[in-house]
């Protein structure tokens, strides 16, 4: 039997993030990925869906579902930043927060045929959850805010 996996990530170009899944979809003789579930953090959701869309065409993956998942931070905030800053200096990377409004295509200059999934992360997460109980790996690679509204949805 295949691990089942729920890959939650802020995924940026080809980062840390994006790496980390292609090894996975590389060995998908030993897990099964349910979905990729996408969190501001790096990029907006928006961009880090792009770019993660691109990684699965790329991956010849386009059968692994990708959810957008929380926008934005529970706590932290652009104000909340400047305050910081204000006190400790320059913040010189501010990830979704310092992002273009507008989201872009991936390298290559063209954005992904295949398209996120209509339910959002957080519904997707507790939905599999209570498919598979004790059976998901939960492999949280960018801010945890998507699990935070799963657990805070379904205690």
């Amino acid at each position: 039997m295949s691990h089942r996996i729920i890959f939650d990530t802020d995924s940026s170009v080809f980062n840390d993030d994006a790496a980390a899944l292609a090894m996975l979809l590389q060995r998908r003789d030993l897990v099964e990925i349910l979905g990729i579930t996408v969190v501001a953090g790096n990029h907006t959701v928006a961009q880090g869906s792009e770019y993660m869309l691109h990684l699965l065409e790329l991956m010849h993956s386009e059968d692994v579902p990708l959810f957008l998942g929380t926008d934005a931070p529970l706590v932290n905030t652009p104000e909340r930043v400047a305050q910081q800053e204000k006190q400790w200096g320059s913040i010189s990377f501010k990830g979704a927060f310092k992002s273009a409004t507008k989201t872009m295509p991936p390298f290559g200059g063209q954005f992904a045929s295949t398209r996120p999934q209509p339910i959002d992360a957080t519904s997707f997460i507790i939905d599999s959850i209570d498919q598979y109980p004790n059976e998901i790996t939960i492999v949280a690679v960018g801010p945890m805010t998507n699990l935070a509204t799963a657990f805070h949805r379904r205690p």
